[in-house]
């Protein structure tokens, strides 16, 4: 209850979080750990139910933080600054991105066309092992990334490390963007330089191999600031960026110099979708069925047929390379 009654027209909002401590402990399904009180209402008590997971087995304590402020009102401000921000980017790309050296024309986008862009793209020499790159090559990565969030988040009696959300946030938000970041940008540096033939086993490691790291922690459970965490995170985000530049370059090889190259990379950006779309809807059930460390010793099996299909894939050796003639 409040100390005090507010204003006839006020309305103050109570919010109660997770600070620290176990996640074990925690509010109950119907609690929305989210008050309002009036005043009529502001006398009168507020009862708050919390659950106890019924695997914890050891002694645990948390600690809640009661705030006073409108959370919908912050969550508005949030996404208009940020919505701000994509604004300002898109105008500066608007003049700074350059433009295709292609005379523009204004074909008439008819059926018959549609059918063009998809005979073309699809009577490719070699499409078969191409559609199943496009869908496999991430097979591993597409299922371990929908589950990674609920790991790090979940409690420890059910498997999960227990991240408080701040926690989460400085893993993910910043350490695993500027890694995957780093990871995209040192992928072009080196594919100009020894184009995507000579990388393109090592990029497909470098997208698979950290998930041992998630692995790892699944087994053995590090504390939710052991710097394990943080190592597995950042490996896998780096390894994701890093890795993923051969996905797009094969695609930007595969449509070549067609007619159609844009309207057919956009093809080949559906079936990328397709690949992360499918394994994911199916991530959460395999994670029920097997525990997250059985699961991440599945996904590591998901990541081989990707891989497998690397030596069917013809690609031009001095392609990507930068100042090449190809």
């Amino acid at each position: 209850a409040l100390s005090a009654p507010p204003g006839p027209d006020e309305k103050i909002v109570v919010n109660l979080t997770h600070k620290s401590g176990s996640k074990d402990l925690k509010l109950a399904g119907n609690q929305t750990g989210r008050y309002e009180f009036t005043a009529d209402n502001w006398n009168k008590p507020v009862h708050i139910v919390f659950t106890v997971d019924h695997n914890l087995k050891t002694s645990a304590s948390a600690e809640y933080k009661i705030t006073a402020g409108n959370m919908a009102f912050s969550w508005t401000v949030s996404l208009f600054v940020l919505g701000v921000f994509l604004l300002m980017l898109g105008i500066y790309h608007k003049f700074v991105l350059p433009y295709p050296t292609e005379a523009k024309s204004a074909e008439t986008i008819t059926l018959r066309v549609y059918g063009e862009v998809f005979l073309s793209f699809f009577k490719k020499p070699g499409i078969v092992p191409a559609l199943l790159f496009f869908l496999l090559y991430r097979f591993g990565e597409a299922q371990s990334i929908k589950i990674a969030t609920p790991f790090l988040v979940d409690s420890r009696a059910s498997g999960g490390i227990g991240l408080t959300s701040a926690q989460y946030g400085v893993i993910y938000g910043t350490l695993g963007m500027l890694a995957l970041t780093i990871g995209g940008i040192l992928g072009g540096i080196l594919a100009s330089k020894y184009g995507l033939k000579k990388l393109f086993w090592v990029m497909a490691l470098c997208m698979n191999l950290p998930n041992l790291g998630l692995l790892y922690i699944a087994y053995i459970q590090p504390l939710p600031g052991d710097v394990a965490v943080y190592l597995a995170i950042i490996l896998e985000q780096f390894g994701y960026g890093f890795g993923f530049t051969a996905y797009m370059l094969f695609m930007l090889y595969f449509v070549g110099d067609s007619k159609y190259k844009t309207a057919e990379y956009a093809i080949g950006t559906s079936l990328m979708a397709l690949g992360m779309m499918l394994p994911g809807m199916m991530s959460g059930y395999v994670e029920e069925w097997l525990g997250y460390q059985h699961f991440f010793l599945y996904v590591m099996f998901c990541t081989i047929p990707g891989m497998a299909l690397i030596p069917f894939l013809k690609v031009d050796p001095t392609f990507g390379i930068r100042n090449s003639k190809q």
